[in-house]
């Protein structure tokens, strides 16, 4: 019979099965026993093939490249050992396999500490320690932490969204005085009024003058009817015809957890409004979809309450 005929190759023997694992094995890298599941998160039941494992060890230590990482396996005892050669200069070890601490005081009471640590530091940072067998290293956390949540800045509202109209009166407030040719900064003031579960447009006593709101007296006659009744939920001042930005004045002032709002070129339509949300000089710049519910038409107002002139007095 001829070579290569089907008798032939159906009398070859088969391959040998390609080895799969699951986490009944370990692996013994460095001075580390780990589980494939610690870099595999998701293992089907037949198991992982010890590349699909590489592949997952490599994002934790970038040593271990397909061309430099073999296996030693015992399968009576299911360990592996994955041999790694040669050295990468430059490389770092980013990953899961860590445990993360507020104080260096807990990290020193672990009796056996994790091959990677994230630390805080009293100067706002996260600093990773990495332990080998000849020794620990401490360096800033710069690339990503795979383990945890990716978290973006942002403010969500929790109360409902203000009414448009609310936004409709103070403008006009604004218009008013620039109309009458003062080019003073006006503020007003929005709470949540907890009993009846709506908002209302405060004007507070306040001292004015071109750059500058100086409030005298935080609408204490508003707060004085049921403390806990009312609470503030944004400030908007004007710039009257300059432009609508949040000015280093503005930053330094609004430092409450607040929303903040700006409007500018009050004589236009129309005007320049800026809106943010701000605490202890941390500010996020929103739009006023964001903010306002420009759908809800309450009173659909276009004045103001005429007695908000009388809480202004000229500055300097």
């Amino acid at each position: 019979m001829k070579e290569g005929s089907g008798e032939k190759a159906k009398n070859k023997p088969d391959p040998k099965k390609e080895l799969k694992v699951n986490d009944e094995w370990t692996i013994h890298y460095v001075v580390y026993t780990f589980k494939p599941s610690d870099f595999v998160s998701a293992i089907p039941e037949e198991g992982i093939t010890l590349e699909e494992l590489r592949q997952g060890m490599e994002k934790e230590y970038f040593a271990m490249t397909k061309q430099r990482t073999k296996w030693s396996v015992d399968e009576k005892k299911k360990h592996l050992y994955p041999d790694v050669s040669g050295t990468t200069k430059g490389s770092s070890f980013l990953g899961r396999l860590r445990k993360y601490y507020w104080k260096k005081s807990h990290l020193n009471q672990e009796v056996d500490p994790r091959p990677k640590s994230i630390l805080a530091s009293a100067d706002g940072k996260l600093y990773e320690i990495n332990r080998s067998f000849i020794g620990e290293m401490t360096t800033p956390v710069t690339g990503l932490l795979p383990d945890l949540d990716r978290i973006e800045p942002g403010f969500s509202l929790q109360l409902p969204k203000i009414p448009i109209d609310h936004l409709s009166e103070i403008l006009s407030f604004f218009q008013y005085f620039c109309k009458q040719g003062f080019e003073t900064e006006v503020m007003v003031m929005i709470y949540w009024d907890k009993e009846k579960q709506q908002y209302v447009n405060i004007c507070p006593k306040q001292t004015v003058s071109k750059t500058r709101v100086w409030v005298e007296d935080f609408e204490q006659d508003l707060l004085n009817q049921s403390e806990k009744r009312y609470e503030p939920v944004m400030h908007i001042h004007s710039h009257n015809s300059m432009p609508a930005f949040f000015s280093s004045i503005d930053d330094a002032d609004e430092v409450a957890p607040l929303l903040y709002g700006v409007v500018g070129e009050v004589h236009k339509q129309p005007s320049q409004i800026r809106v943010r949300a701000g605490f202890n000089g941390a500010f996020i710049n929103l739009v006023l979809t964001d903010v306002f519910d420009m759908n809800n038409h309450v009173t659909n107002t276009t004045s103001f309450p005429k007695e908000w002139i009388n809480q202004l007095g000229a500055g300097e």
